[in-house]
């Protein structure tokens, strides 16, 4: 997955710190949360994988946090 765009990958509401991370077939979405708030991550219909083939329509994943975190994180397999 060379081919990887990180603004391919949107979370909202905006997340302090945010890091998206690529690693194989992986993605790992993580910064600091706030507690008692539902994020939501979309990921690009247009993301490549390793064979050059699109996810095909935009992907939308709701991450909620119940707790306070000074970090946390999500993952992803594509």
């Amino acid at each position: 997955m060379d081919k990887f765009v990180q603004e391919q990958i949107t979370v909202g509401p905006d997340v302090p710190g945010l890091k998206i991370i690529q690693s194989s077939s992986n993605v790992t979405v993580m910064g600091a949360t706030k507690a008692r708030t539902t994020y939501k991550i979309v990921i690009s219909g247009g993301l490549l994988d390793e064979f050059g083939q699109t996810l095909g329509q935009d992907t939308t994943l709701t991450w909620k946090v119940t707790a306070g975190c000074v970090m946390n994180s999500a993952s992803a397999a594509l």
